[in-house]
């Protein structure tokens, strides 16, 4: 199981249905989002590349570059 915190930088963190929409779009599945002090915790499955999730939630959330800080882990 993988994680992804989104942190806030110079938003809050995007809705779950964002987060959901980018992930699936990205070839992930959610498994869990859980909210802590100004960030999310997503765990997720699924072969889904860093660069094109954070793009796509840019887009899907309506976000800009630095609107969130992503902290990427495997549990």
């Amino acid at each position: 199981m993988s994680f992804v915190k989104i942190c806030k930088a110079k938003s809050s963190p995007p809705s779950d249905d964002d987060i959901r929409t980018a992930m699936s779009h990205c070839g992930g599945h959610v498994s869990a989002i859980d909210s802590e002090e100004g960030c999310k915790k997503v765990a997720f499955s699924g072969s889904v590349n860093h660069t094109v999730f954070e793009n796509e939630l840019i887009r899907v959330a309506f976000g800009k570059r630095k609107s969130w800080d992503f902290i990427w882990g495997d549990a």
